[in-house]
């Protein structure tokens, strides 16, 4: 089984919601799973996005899980080496964030900088409103591979 991993804000699930302008962690993992077989398929990526969204769904709909951080346990035994975990979120406005000093010039994620599973980071770019910042972590060896496929693939748009 392959597993993706993402967070998603709660803030809106707990009663009375938290508002928006609360600042820190109200976040939970949400974890799903499809077959490789599946997900190499002609219908792979429809696969994916559905088995991710109906874990969604299930999840936060479960203010139970929420609260009592049972979420958190259950993520704790999953193969972290099956993983493509995603951090960040395009909806957290990063690059307005200014604690005094200014707006940040360039954001990293070191978080997602693993050597076991597929780290990823996701945010809205910092200078334009529909474009994304994605950032990736891999072993050396493994990032040259991903480099190479990726580049190919370019070569076709």
């Amino acid at each position: 089984m392959e597993i993706f991993g993402c967070v998603a804000d709660c803030r809106p699930r707990l009663n009375p919601p938290l508002p928006q302008s609360y600042f820190g962690n109200c976040l939970v993992m949400i974890a799903s799973e499809a077959s490789r077989v599946d997900l190499v398929g002609n219908e792979g990526f429809i696969i994916a996005v559905e088995v991710i969204g109906e874990a969604i769904k299930n999840q936060m709909k479960d203010v139970e899980l929420i609260l009592n951080c049972s979420w958190y346990r259950e993520f704790c035994v999953v193969d972290m080496k099956r993983t493509l975990t995603i951090a960040g979120s395009p909806k957290f406005n990063l690059y307005d964030v200014d604690f005094g000093w200014g707006r940040p010039e360039k954001i990293e994620i070191i978080s997602i900088d693993n050597s076991i599973g597929i780290s990823m980071s996701i945010s809205k770019y910092k200078d334009s409103d529909g474009d994304l910042e994605v950032g990736l972590s891999l072993p050396k060896t493994r990032m040259s591979v991903f480099a190479a496929i990726f580049d190919h693939r370019l070569s076709f748009l």
